[in-house]
């Protein structure tokens, strides 16, 4: 998932560190991590490696070295993708009760911040997803916790990455088609829809609705300061560019 050194990776590596230190739990080393060589052997000193999805054989080689434990689990991404995260972290090393504690808090702060934004951008809108198989279950409940209804996902890649993922739209892998938006437009997507997708497709998304790029390539989208889209400071930030989006975007269909 680093694909950049910008300053959403590095806001979601010091993401990941916050809320692993909200569990008693070090961050010393992330593979990769957009470090030196020498920074990554501090993977020795860890008695616990997260193995994200992305990185099951490595967690595996490593902890196979080093005699870590290792700990498998999702993308901590959404607010309810996050507290699995967190619970699945928590439950494997012994932290359950700190992780209810920080997951209440963090909950709690979120509610507060996006309780008076749902009912004005999100509430009855549709979304649509063009995405990573790996993001698709936390992306598809953030859209839900905004009261937005997801119509249909489109996931690059194989339907073996989506065995344990279960979300309420269609879903189509490893399309084979270039452009995806007769995908989008046969599911009824609309000029006041959002689409999440990455920089790939989002020439052929925006000037027929509201954009959010993410994932790989990242080329309209740019950020200087750590701006994470991981965790639960990372969900606030999606619905902040969600929310501006979809504003955007009708003031541009307004003017036409």
């Amino acid at each position: 998932m680093m694909d950049r050194g910008e300053g959403d990776q590095r806001g979601n590596l010091a993401e990941l560190g916050r809320m692993l230190g909200a569990l008693g739990l070090t961050l010393v080393s992330v593979w990769p991590g957009g470090v030196a060589w020498k920074d990554l052997d501090e993977v020795g000193r860890a008695d616990a490696i997260i193995s994200l999805p992305y990185g099951r054989e490595a967690a595996r080689i490593v902890a196979g070295m080093t005699g870590a434990r290792v700990v498998q689990t999702g993308v901590p991404i959404g607010l309810e993708g996050t507290r699995k995260w967190i619970e699945a972290v928590a439950g494997a090393l012994g932290r359950e009760k700190r992780a209810r504690a920080f997951i209440d808090e963090e909950i709690g702060r979120a509610a507060e911040r996006l309780e008076r934004t749902i009912p004005f951008y999100f509430l009855g809108r549709s979304a649509h997803l063009v995405c990573d198989p790996h993001m698709l279950e936390g992306l598809a409940g953030l859209c839900t916790d905004l009261g937005m209804r997801v119509r249909i996902a489109v996931v690059k890649g194989r339907q073996g990455h989506l065995d344990d993922v279960a979300i309420d739209a269609r879903v189509v892998c490893e399309p084979v088609v270039g452009d995806p938006y007769h995908l989008l437009r046969e599911a009824g997507a609309g000029p006041d829809d959002l689409v999440m997708c990455s920089g790939e497709y989002t020439p052929i998304f925006r000037p027929r609705m509201a954009v959010v790029e993410l994932g790989v390539p990242s080329t309209s989208h740019h950020v200087l300061t750590d701006t994470p889209f991981l965790g639960f400071t990372g969900a606030l930030h999606l619905a902040e560019r969600m929310a501006n989006a979809l504003h955007a975007a009708q003031d541009l269909m307004g003017r036409r």
